[in-house]
């Protein structure tokens, strides 16, 4: 049994619709859409938790006060000073982790994108010969 789909109100078989698969318009694949969307969303949101957790070494260097060489942070049951160049070690292990998987899925987008650019590549070269 053949499923048939609808294209402007008029009932049309599988084989002429705009989207399917093989043809020249899935260039991107979901994989590569999915992963820099996933990418975007989690760098908004640990964006958004910076701008909530402010610590000592984001204020400004004014003349007054100036901007700390370090911070003291608990970590666990101890307290520890440390760099205000270091960033990621300032934050708390969820968000350390958080920022490895943004870093994963980031990866995992641009070998996608890089895939989807090859595999385009080599349609345009078929289509010329």
């Amino acid at each position: 049994m053949c499923s048939y789909g609808f294209i402007g109100g008029v009932e049309t078989p599988p084989s002429h619709r705009e989207t399917r698969q093989g043809s020249g318009a899935d260039v991107i694949s979901r994989r590569t859409i999915f992963s820099l969307m996933l990418a975007l969303l989690i760098l908004g949101g640990l964006r958004l938790w910076v701008i909530n957790h402010r610590d000592d070494c984001d204020r400004p260097a004014t003349h007054l006060g100036g901007k700390p060489a370090s911070v003291m942070v608990e970590t666990g049951t101890r307290t520890v000073e440390m760099s205000c160049n270091e960033w990621p070690s300032r934050q708390p292990l969820a968000v350390q982790l958080v920022c490895l998987l943004d870093l994963v899925v980031g990866v995992v987008f641009l070998l996608s994108a890089c895939s989807d650019w090859v595999r385009t590549r080599e349609r345009e070269r078929g289509r010329r010969w």
